[in-house]
């Protein structure tokens, strides 16, 4: 290599060090957070609620303590368009609203019992918005739970390496 190849390349190298922060000055926490949604508290809470009468804790883990609402939100942010994203903050709300208009009290405050039958309601109620939109998110939530740590190790016995390398093994004839 000549002497100004290699100078060129080294002022690439070290312009694109120098530049680093200024690439990592634009990436803020939020930005990175799975809760670029800008969701109030109130929405995440709902939503985890949500997740939670789908799968709830039995004597396994149930799906909020899992943390499955986050990988929900993690999957609207990469994976949905802009307007779907904001039909998703749209049903949120408008489960609250129905929770609030038959049980005067909202989807977080009601019992289990009442958040079950809300959401069978809304299973049963094939074609509107507001189906469609638990549909998914009991979709995502069901994928979630069964793709997470916990269900893969302690329920279907799945290990990362599966058997150990023995390069000297005894070979049975």
């Amino acid at each position: 290599m000549k002497r100004r190849e290699t100078l060129k390349y080294l002022g690439l190298s070290m312009g694109s060090v120098l530049t680093m922060p200024v690439w990592a000055a634009q990436w803020r926490a939020n930005d990175l957070t799975a809760n670029a949604l800008q969701m109030s508290l109130e929405n995440e809470n709902l939503l985890a609620e949500i997740v939670e009468t789908t799968i709830p804790t039995t004597d396994t883990a149930g799906a909020k303590s899992l943390g499955i609402h986050q990988f929900i939100q993690k999957i609207v942010i990469d994976c949905l368009d802009k307007p779907s994203r904001e039909m998703f903050k749209q049903g949120l709300g408008m489960i609250d609203e129905q929770m609030k208009k038959n049980y005067g009290k909202s989807f977080v405050e009601c019992s289990a019992q009442q958040r079950l039958e809300a959401l069978q309601k809304l299973e049963a109620d094939k074609g509107n918005e507001l189906s469609k939109f638990y549909g998914l998110v009991k979709e995502l939530t069901i994928q979630g739970y069964l793709s997470s740590e916990y269900v893969m190790v302690n329920h279907y016995g799945y290990k990362m390496i599966p058997n150990k390398f023995e390069p000297c093994a005894a070979v049975n004839n």
